[in-house]
């Protein structure tokens, strides 16, 4: 039998890097997808192989590339994902497809692999890693003692100015009432949303210089403004109720930095921040121009502007750690935007701001060229300075702000090949638990552990009413192939009496309500399954099932239902 790979898990392109630990790929492929490379390298090994190279992302919004007929024309899944959230929902399409999954991974010198068969093992979301260890809010935010804490407030930052800010811009300008309704769910919020949004579309760039100004402003709120704030509320000569000095051990106060032309971190932080306001702006025009704009030219603008007046303000900050998050002493917000009681923000009527629409940013550490890693370096670098923390060069930053750990062409080597062993045993039909074996390797200690999967649990619920029982686990799936799409109606009422089923709600997986059994309209019941989802948005075109969440009581007992794998066309 011809073996047929679909390699879709894979958007990279590769890079240097990779060279040392990913076989298949040889310096002339350097910058093309990965996917297709490696595609045919295994040809080349094995003409006998048919492979269709994909490049797309493996995502809910990707559902029309990777279709029910994608993955019911598939016999297993090798996963080698770098991220727990692709990993999940790989996981979730293998139950609801009934697929093998083999699920593998390496972190430095540790691999593992798990062997997911249905209706055999456990699923991989059955199973949980322990949360990894986060660097508490109080020194993230007020209290560095570490490059790695600069670093992340660095990467917090980003994600604040130019992913969280221009999406609520753009959702303010694309429906204020639902925005404003949104701000009113989440009070402890609000002030500092109007706030931001109120500040960029007040200080959505024109011209080049705009940019380099509001730059500046940053700068000044960040590693001034900030600081003298904190230094305001917390004096260097303060003494908690036992006389002890407040500033001590851990932590250190900050020193004020002021802006310097001269200095090349100042201006590094300068340009590198203007750009991306700019592309976060959609002024690509302005990005380039800065881009190419000598430094000197840079510098005379910068230092042209004047530095932000300190006014000193009442904020409360986090002192120690807090586990409540509903505390409303506890600041949400970085020392920089302290908010006292004052009047709520106002913004400016969606017709006077209508083309200051902004493009968020998705932080990549790879492309040395969008600035991203550069914003970060720069950004760590100067707080690092206002703590007397050493400062890190951009290399380590890299690799800190993307979480990479390096890669060891061992481990790569190690677990590829136990991968192919539990792959194997497999098509050879294999089917017990005893057969398979879960890995896990951790070659700097010398530590080889191979266990057997974890079984399938499954549950039994009895109906006290009729005497009878069910059994289900997660493998299990409710198939409804009626020929036609029935109505809501008729939906109900096939599963009410085949599964003895009260039937509380039904729901698309993403949480669109098709049915509820405390709010039934009686016009909507008669409608067909498509038909409703239609009024919900276009169904998808390459796709014959909808997956159905459905919540009910069998008697007395309240059981996970399996998902309802519904056919509505192309009976």
């Amino acid at each position: 039998r011809q073996m047929c790979i679909r390699d879709s898990t894979d958007m990279d392109h590769i890079e240097m890097s990779n060279l040392s630990r990913q076989f298949l790929f040889r310096t002339q492929h350097i910058g093309h997808p990965k996917s297709t490379v490696a595609g045919h390298a295994a040809v080349a090994i094995n003409p006998q192989m048919k492979v269709e190279a994909m490049t797309e992302k493996v995502a809910p919004e990707t559902e029309h590339i990777f279709n029910s007929k994608f993955w019911m024309s598939i016999d297993f899944i090798c996963n080698a994902l770098d991220n727990v959230v692709a990993r999940r929902y790989v996981d979730t399409q293998c139950v609801l497809y009934q697929l093998p999954l083999f699920e593998s991974g390496t972190l430095g010198t540790k691999c593992n692999l798990q062997v997911v068969i249905p209706h055999l093992t456990a699923n991989y979301g059955s199973t949980h890693d322990p949360p990894e260890k986060s660097i508490p809010a109080c020194t993230l935010k007020n209290f560095p003692s570490a490059i790695e804490h600069t670093i992340q407030w660095a990467r917090d930052s980003f994600a604040q100015h130019f992913e969280s800010i221009p999406t609520d811009v753009n959702s303010y300008l694309s429906n204020p009432t639902e925005f404003h309704e949104a701000l009113d769910r989440e009070p402890n919020n609000k002030s500092t949303v109007l706030e931001r949004v109120q500040t960029a579309l007040q200080a959505h760039p024109v011209t080049l210089k705009d940019c380099i100004k509001v730059s500046r402003g940053m700068f000044d709120d960040m590693f001034d403004i900030s600081m003298k704030q904190l230094l305001h509320n917390l004096p260097l000569d303060r003494v908690d109720d036992k006389g002890i000095p407040f500033w001590g051990g851990a932590k250190k106060p900050p020193t004020p930095i002021v802006f310097d032309a001269s200095n090349d971190l100042h201006i590094d932080y300068v340009l590198h921040t203007a750009a991306l306001i700019a592309s976060s702006s959609k002024k690509a025009d302005l990005r380039k121009a800065l881009e190419v704009m000598p430094l000197d030219e840079v510098r005379q603008i910068a230092s042209s502007i004047p530095s932000k007046e300190f006014i000193p303000k009442v904020v409360k900050y986090q002192l120690v750690e807090n586990t409540n998050n509903n505390d409303p002493t506890a600041s949400n917000d970085d020392a920089s935007a302290g908010f006292t009681e004052e009047v709520m923000p106002t913004l400016p009527p969606v017709s006077e701001v209508a083309g200051c629409a902004m493009e968020p940013e998705e932080f990549e550490k790879d492309d040395d060229a969008n600035h991203h890693i550069d914003y970060v370096t720069a950004t760590s670098n100067l707080r690092a300075s206002c703590y007397a923390i050493p400062i890190a060069d951009r290399i380590r930053t890299k690799r800190i702000a993307g979480s990479i750990i390096p890669a060891m062409v061992t481990t790569t080597a190690f677990v590829t090949g136990m991968v192919g062993i539990e792959l194997t045993k497999f098509l050879a039909g294999n089917k017990t638990l005893e057969d398979y074996r879960d890995i896990f390797v951790n070659i700097a200690v010398n530590m080889f552990t191979l266990s057997e999967p974890q079984a399938a649990m499954s549950t039994t619920w009895k109906n006290e009413d009729t005497g009878n029982s069910v059994t289900w686990s997660i493998w299990d799936r409710i198939d409804m192939n009626e020929g036609r799409d029935v109505t809501l109606e008729e939906l109900v009422d096939i599963l009410e009496k085949k599964y003895e089923l009260d039937i509380f709600m039904i729901s698309l997986t993403d949480g669109k309500m098709l049915y509820n059994q405390f709010a039934k309209k009686p016009e909507k019941m008669k409608k067909t399954i498509a038909d409703i989802v239609t009024t919900m948005g276009p169904l998808p075109e390459s796709n014959d099932h909808f997956a159905l969440l459905v919540t009910g009581s069998y008697g007395e007992e309240d059981p996970e239902v399996p998902t309802v794998f519904y056919k509505f066309r192309n009976f």
